[in-house]
């Protein structure tokens, strides 16, 4: 049998520590939401402008958000100058961009709302009557690394 170091757990999410319950929804780190920074509209939101639009079949329609400068590096491109489609104006883009981070907003209000729900349902299902003590938590915490604990060394 092989000697290897046992290393500690490294949790991804936690969702026992205190901040973690304020924590935010993933944000994107793209600037463009018509692109996401990729300098190639979305085929989502290009099939809103170009009917029957088959991202496997149509012209890679460019982004030409003037907030947004990915769809540059495709323009000195020789090879890839008879696939692009350059009929979305900055116009279109701008629209497309508003539009995506709209339904962004909408999207992360709807997941924020259906998680305070899910804690309400939680907190009226459940049979105790007000919420744990810091002792309480404390105790429940030692018991929870105990279990852990347990079943990892049972794992070995």
């Amino acid at each position: 049998m092989i000697n290897l170091p046992k290393l500690p757990r490294s949790i991804l999410r936690d969702e026992n520590k205190p901040e973690y319950a304020g924590r935010p929804l993933w944000q994107p780190r793209w600037k463009c939401f018509c692109c996401h920074d990729s300098g190639i509209v979305n085929p989502h939101l290009a099939a809103l402008v170009v009917s029957g639009y088959d991202p496997d079949q149509d012209k890679i329609p460019l982004c030409q958000n003037p907030h947004c400068n990915a769809g540059d590096r495709f323009l000195h491109s020789q090879e890839l100058e008879a696939s692009l489609d350059m009929r979305f104006t900055s116009t279109i883009c701008q629209q497309l961009d508003a539009f995506h981070r709209e339904d962004w907003r909408q999207c992360t209000q709807q997941q924020f709302e259906r998680v305070i729900n899910i804690q309400e349902i939680a907190r009226s299902c459940s049979m105790r009557k007000g919420d744990r003590t810091s002792s309480e938590t404390m105790l429940a915490d030692q018991k929870h690394q105990e279990v852990l604990a347990r079943m990892e060394d049972e794992r070995c």
